[in-house]
């Protein structure tokens, strides 16, 4: 197949791919009026004419569940003074009506992930989202609540387009909904004019299978609107959506005037109602600028001087970014007027956090973990993200879910990659590398071992079990992780221990180069009170004391030391034992050493395992090895003395608040199991394990790991032990730009400290590829006709547009900037690198 207009052969193989990724391919796929691939459904142009005659140039239309959007792409080019917002809840689909809409240039279609569900109306009406026209082709019969989500649709949109099958064929889905309700007397219930249309055909793949259209209109639509200031503590004021002689215009009551609304959307507090895919904070960015153009023109007008000229109210429309109103109101405070600096860093503010940005540092996270399993690691990383999602770190990552199994936090961008699979690691790569190429990825960070196949990387070690251990590392799962290990350009361990062990078995990582992290403990482990522990006896049939026992399958957690020492107490018909974690149904070697005692193996909540703490007579925890330690943290903060080993990890976690005991010694752990009932003993281990849990905290191993990551996203610059910037004037004559660079290059290279030596030279006025042919040329004069060869230092590097956490990174890390004769004093400033130590070439001194 031949496509007639300029689409690359790797335009194309990326979208097939895209393609074989898809459940199913209902609709046509076209690119650029050439067919790519057919649907099961073979009249979807039928079905479009019939579309189309019902919608108006100038209107806004929603499509949910647009499928891989071919309504909604050959609308928005017959119809493009409109705005389409298309809503897909399926990634695949979701993803390839990405590529399709970029390959056709749209710029009238803002695309949302996300389940159109009741609560998701409510949030976009709350937001100020208004439709003239809502599609619901072969979605609303699949909808348990048709009803109520008809009911709320109605309220946010003026039209509404349904096609429904007819529910006495014999395979359509949803027959009771159809039935009881979305009968036509029911639909009228919704909109004044609801009527069937002249329309009826075999629209799916079974061609035996009716359907028909159905039209809603409300002729005298409006609805209250609460807009929301941008920036300002100003309360909302009440506008009126209405439909005035065929227009769409907002009333303000206050002014007693209407504003002719641009078509478009107005999109507010975005994350609460999808994740916006399209279009991103670099493509607006531009018109963001043109629209205080505007504004600085009316500010400077002879009528706009007593005016109150604000940018608020984001509208994004079929022409892009608009502000709706900047016109003076009484009820605005005196000292808010127009203000370009202030006003432009809000609204530029504002967009940043709700829209992916092309400027921030990019750092792409794969949260395959919660795929795989949802163990220690889930939890670990379930509280960064929240602690990064309210510390504002969230906007410099982009996060990987994959098949929809990453905790949804409000506040964090997701890209939606298909689930992992071990016999696929090689197309798994390119998928990652893919997307940091998309978002132009600084650094990588897997969340289980996965790995892009160029963009550098950091590799978190949990723990070294299978190495300490001696297992089979031929296993897919440990292939993996070493192959993650060689492939990293930094490395972050949740203990000292683990860091120590990653070096030993690893040679060629210093210990020094392992940043250390130590897990934290959530909120929800805390003393319980003695009517809450009761509470949680009754409900499971504790009548005794208890030792708790996390994890009691045969392995590294060694149980049969505690079942062993419990068999030698000759109290222990005194005891229950409360067994939790995954599978805790003990093996038969344990049974033995329980009998006459009552074991409880329970899966616990987070809130019941806290209660469960509380209430024991101590955790046992004999482990052999640990990358951290969870339990034995959580233990503590809820006031439970913790009877453990000192190996690997452990000694870290717990401290002096432990009593320890060696890891094959029965007759030692036996005695623990006397000594903590002892008032005193345990009194005094309560209080050590309190003070011991306060050293960690999950926002410190944030701190730790964000850090790490910004750091990470430098190792391109291979800064050394000595680094030094300049700021070229590039807009010198290239003969003047030469001579500096060379007298510059030339200072260093004959240095005593040449080798230790990095030069940073900033190119934000210049390409990368011209850049790097300067320093080549001067690099060749200076071997050429000095005999200087400059490969043995200093290394020369160079830095452009650096985001602000990158730059607070990177400026104590500087040991100054070069004066040259003639500089770009706006990329210093941008820098804010005027506080670097100066330092004159002429006597230069490190």
């Amino acid at each position: 197949m031949t496509i007639t207009n300029s689409i690359s052969s790797k335009t194309l193989e990326r979208i097939n791919k895209l393609i074989d990724e898809l459940p199913e391919i209902y609709q046509p796929i076209y690119l650029q009026g050439e067919l790519i691939r057919e649907g099961v459904r073979q009249n979807d142009w039928e079905r479009l004419e019939v579309i189309k005659k019902l919608i108006k140039p100038g209107q806004t239309v929603l499509d949910i569940g647009s499928n891989v959007g071919f309504f909604t792409i050959e609308l928005a080019k017959i119809f493009p003074d409109n705005v389409f917002v298309s809503v897909e809840k399926q990634v695949s689909y979701a993803k390839l009506q990405k590529e399709l809409l970029q390959v056709e240039k749209l710029t009238n279609v803002i695309l949302i992930n996300s389940e159109v569900t009741v609560e998701w109306l409510n949030a976009a009406s709350q937001a100020c989202t208004y439709f003239d026209v809502t599609l619901l082709l072969s979605v609303l019969h699949h909808m348990k609540d048709a009803s109520e989500f008809l009911q709320e649709l109605s309220k946010i949109s003026k039209s509404l387009i349904i096609e429904l099958p007819n529910p006495n064929e014999s395979k359509v889905c949803g027959k009771e909904i159809l039935r009881e309700q979305l009968t036509v007397e029911k639909l009228k219930l919704y909109k004044p004019i609801f009527e069937k249309l002249d329309y009826e055909s075999t629209t799916h793949c079974d061609a035996d299978l009716k359907r028909e259209f159905y039209y809603a209109d409300s002729p005298n639509y409006h609805r209250e609107s609460c807009f929301p200031y941008i920036g300002y503590p100003v309360q909302p004021r009440n506008y009126r959506l209405q439909n005035l002689n065929g227009k769409n215009v907002l009333y303000k009551e206050d002014l007693n005037e209407t504003i002719n609304l641009i078509p478009g959307v107005l999109l507010y507090d975005l994350h609460q109602i999808g994740s916006i895919l399209y279009p991103n904070f670099k493509i607006i960015s531009s018109q963001i600028e043109k629209e205080f153009k505007f504004l600085d023109d009316i500010s400077n007008s002879e009528e706009a001087k007593i005016a109150d000229i604000r940018p608020w109210n984001i509208l994004f429309t079929s022409e892009g970014l608009k502000f709706i109103d900047c016109k003076y109101t009484s009820d605005l405070d005196y000292d808010l007027i127009y203000d370009r600096e202030r006003d432009l860093k809000i609204i530029s503010n504002y967009l940043e956090a709700i829209l992916p940005s092309g400027e921030l540092a990019k750092i792409v996270i794969d949260a395959v973990f919660f795929q795989l399993y949802r163990t220690g690691i889930a939890r670990v990383w379930n509280s960064l993200l929240e602690v990064w999602a309210k510390n504002g770190f969230a906007k410099h990552f982009i996060l990987i879910d994959r098949g929809g199994t990453a905790p949804k936090i409000p506040g964090i961008q997701y890209y939606f990659v298909p689930p992992y699979d071990y016999n696929r690691t090689e197309l798994d790569r390119a998928i990652l590398q893919e997307v940091c190429d998309e978002v132009e990825a600084d650094i990588f960070i897997s969340s289980y071992y996965t790995t892009p196949v160029s963009t550098p990387s950091v590799f978190i070690a949990y723990d070294m079990i299978p190495e300490v251990l001696d297992v089979n590392l031929d296993v897919p799962m440990w292939r993996e992780k070493h192959y993650a290990i060689d492939h990293a350009t930094a490395y972050i361990s949740i203990s000292e221990n683990t860091a120590c062990d990653l070096a030993k078995f690893f040679p060629g990582i210093p210990r020094e180069c392992i940043t250390v992290a130590h897990c934290g403990v959530e909120a929800v482990f805390s003393p319980a009170s003695p009517a809450e522990v009761n509470s949680f006896k009754i409900k499971y049939g504790i009548s005794k004391p208890y030792f708790i026992c996390v994890g009691c399958r045969p392995g590294h957690k060694n149980p049969i030391l505690f079942f062993r020492a419990f068999a030698q107490l000759a109290t222990k018909h005194g005891f229950e034992i409360v067994c939790t974690g995954r599978g805790v149904v003990l093996e038969e070697e344990m049974r033995n050493y329980t009998a006459g005692t009552v074991v409880h193996n329970l899966q616990l909540s987070d809130e019941e395992l806290s209660l469960s703490y509380s209430g024991a007579v101590a955790l046992v925890y004999p482990s052999q090895y640990e990358g951290f330690g969870l339990p034995v943290l959580e233990a503590l903060s809820c006031g439970c003395p913790v009877i453990t080993c000192p190996n690997a990890s452990i000694p870290e976690v717990a401290g002096e608040a432990a009593l320890y005991v060696n890891d094959d010694d029965v007759e030692g752990l036996a005695d623990a199991l006397c000594e903590v009932q002892k008032p005193k003993v345990r009194n005094s281990l309560i209080a050590a394990g309190f003070e011991q849990a306060k050293k960690f905290s999950w926002s410190k191993m944030a701190k730790t790991v964000s850090s790490a990551l910004i750091e990470a996203t430098l190792v391109s610059l291979n800064l050394k032990e000595i680094n030094l910037i300049i700021f070229p004037d590039w807009t010198q004559p290239e003969d003047s730009i030469f001579l500096e660079l060379e007298r510059v290059v030339r200072a260093i290279a004959t240095h005593p400290n040449k080798s230790q030596i990095t030069l940073l030279v900033e190119t934000s006025k210049i390409s990368e590829e011209d850049a790097n042919l300067a320093l080549s040329s001067v690099a060749m004069n200076l071997l050429m006709q000095e005999d200087l060869d400059v490969s043995d230092g200093p290394e020369l590097a160079l830095i452009g547009l650096l985001s602000e956490i990158q730059r607070s990174a990177l400026i104590p890390r500087l040991h100054g900037r070069i004066v040259l004769d003639n500089e770009n004093r706006e990329a210093i400033a941008q820098a804010q690198a005027e506080n670097i130590t100066l330092l004159e070439l002429d006597s230069l001194k490190i």
